[in-house]
């Protein structure tokens, strides 16, 4: 069975049938697994009339269950915060959208999981905008379904929405039709050399296409159990699970962008790829043409912090094995750099885990003081120093205004002293906080 708008049955269910097409199940961990990347730990879900709302979002509160299910470390920690669904708003009649989306006004959701008809999403899109449940502090995640078929979107989807895609071309139905009849000729080609299965059974049914009742062919399950165990040769990917759901699929990550520098048109494209073992992902446009992912919840103070790497102060370290990064550490992005010459050999950061003395401190002074921030390496890799009459490094991307403050290990001399102001939180080892001079700001040590 393969249906491009996903079956709605879930990976612990059991049902009588073999899908080829990934499920609204798989589709809900792939947007939990965008969750847990970006620090998204609170969202919210809507649905319309169609094919599998109920079990979206059953399978969301199952994984959000799940994430509350915490291992604890030694120290009886939590390695991350578990996941919240604030609201479920299910839109039964789209002469009320205006009125359900109305209710999210004013609340703390941020992160919008949608799951409807690509006829649906365009009104509700329309109305989210003229709401203002849309913008830079907003996000918007939407199932296969809701995804209207072609590249181009309409301009009421707005720039830097995410998507879950899969294949569902005229090529990828072909070969599912050809993987689909190699699956029923090989078991009936397997239950024939097996006669003894069928004592007793009644094979086939003795139903008709007239009947009016509601039949159940309760024999079917050893026809059924036969197409689960069948393995087609040199297609590793077609393999099933006892629910008849894919052991192993691949769904893209899709993000509405501009097409071209003339912003005329907006496209989806493909910026990354989720399988059961994880998700990888590339350079996304986000929200409202922000530069940083939004970040989930009501907006608070927010810092662009710059680093560069000095032991013991700031050490990068790579994600863990399920692309996140552990309680002792945050969320990074670094260039990828030549071995000897250490400069960038692309402008794509890479995500990575950041710890050390300068981190501690900056976590610290986070909660404290109730600001979140992004973490981000100086590019050209440098501490700050002038190439004649231009600063470079750290101290370039500071008065720049690129970045509001720098959590490294860095040194004072009477230059630097001249462009940034320093503070002091570590007399003893040295440690520096810096920022650029501004007219009226606040001074960096007020709050230490």
């Amino acid at each position: 069975m393969y249906n491009f708008g996903c079956l709605p049955l879930q990976l612990g269910q059991s049902g009588r049938s073999v899908q080829m097409a990934p499920t609204l199940d798989h589709q809900a961990h792939a947007m939990v697994s965008l969750l847990d990347r970006y620090n998204w730990t609170s969202f919210s879900i809507v649905t319309s009339q169609v094919t599998g709302a109920s079990e979206f979002v059953a399978s969301l509160e199952a994984l959000e269950a799940r994430s509350k299910d915490i291992k604890l470390n030694m120290e009886g920690q939590s390695r991350k915060k578990s996941l919240e669904i604030l609201s479920v708003v299910h839109i039964s009649d789209l002469n009320n959208v205006r009125e359900d989306l109305e209710e999210l006004r004013g609340t703390d959701t941020r992160i919008f999981l949608l799951h409807c008809s690509s006829k649906d999403a365009y009104n509700i899109m329309e109305v989210a905008t003229e709401v203002g449940l849309t913008g830079k502090e907003y996000q918007w995640i939407l199932t296969q379904s809701s995804i209207p078929m072609g590249k181009f979107a309409r301009k009421s989807f707005p720039v830097g929405m995410l998507g879950i895609n899969f294949d569902y071309g005229e090529e990828t139905m072909k070969a599912f039709v050809r993987h689909g009849m190699t699956i029923w000729l090989s078991t009936l080609n397997d239950l024939a050399k097996q006669p003894k299965l069928f004592a007793n059974k009644t094979i086939p049914p003795n139903f008709t296409c007239d009947s009016d009742q509601n039949h159940y062919w309760q024999d079917g399950e050893v026809i059924h159990k036969q197409m689960l165990d069948v393995v087609i040769p040199d297609e590793p990917g077609i393999r099933f699970n006892q629910n008849g759901t894919l052991q192993r699929t691949e769904l893209n990550i899709i993000n509405l962008q501009w097409n071209d520098e003339k912003k005329f048109r907006i496209r989806w494209r493909e910026v990354g790829q989720w399988k059961l073992q994880g998700l990888t992902m590339q350079d996304i446009t986000w929200p409202g043409g922000s530069s940083v992912p939004p970040i989930g919840r009501p907006k608070r103070g927010f810092l662009r912090v710059a680093t560069l790497n000095e032991l013991p102060y700031v050490i990068y370290r790579p994600l863990e094995a399920d692309g996140t990064c552990g309680e002792k550490t945050l969320p990074c992005w670094i260039y990828p750099r030549h071995k000897d010459s250490k400069k960038p050999i692309s402008n794509v950061t890479q995500p990575r885990c950041c710890v050390g003395l300068s981190m501690d401190l900056l976590k610290i002074f986070s909660e404290e003081l109730n600001f979140d921030f992004h973490i981000k390496e100086v590019e050209d890799g440098k501490w700050g120093g002038k190439d004649g009459q231009r600063w470079n490094g750290l101290v370039q991307i500071l008065l720049s205004g690129e970045a509001d403050i720098v959590m490294t290990s860095f040194k004072i001399n009477p230059e630097r002293a001249g462009a940034i102001r320093f503070s002091v939180p570590y007399l003893e080892t040295g440690i520096k906080i810096i920022v650029a001079l501004r007219d009226g700001a606040i001074s960096p040590t007020a709050f230490l």
